[in-house]
């Protein structure tokens, strides 16, 4: 039973680390570049307020992404 445990907990841990690197390591746009380590916790996400945060950090657009609870805001750069 012990060893059931284990492995659920082991399953349940890896699915949250996919779920929490997948708009990192995910799909990306042929020529934007993502700025992993510009994304800022929001609350209550929206669209307007990632991407004014995302033009003050140097990006060019943002893109919300619900984990959980949190919202995360996630900051592109198109390149040139």
């Amino acid at each position: 039973m012990a060893s059931a445990k284990v492995s659920s907990a082991l399953c349940l841990t890896l699915l949250l680390m996919a779920l929490l690197l997948a708009p990192i390591f995910g799909r990306k746009e042929v020529c934007d570049e993502w700025l992993s380590e510009t994304y800022h916790m929001l609350l209550l996400c929206s669209s307007k307020i990632c991407k004014e945060h995302c033009i003050g950090e140097g990006g060019t657009r943002g893109k919300c992404g619900l984990i959980t609870i949190r919202s995360f805001c996630f900051c592109t750069k198109e390149c040139d």
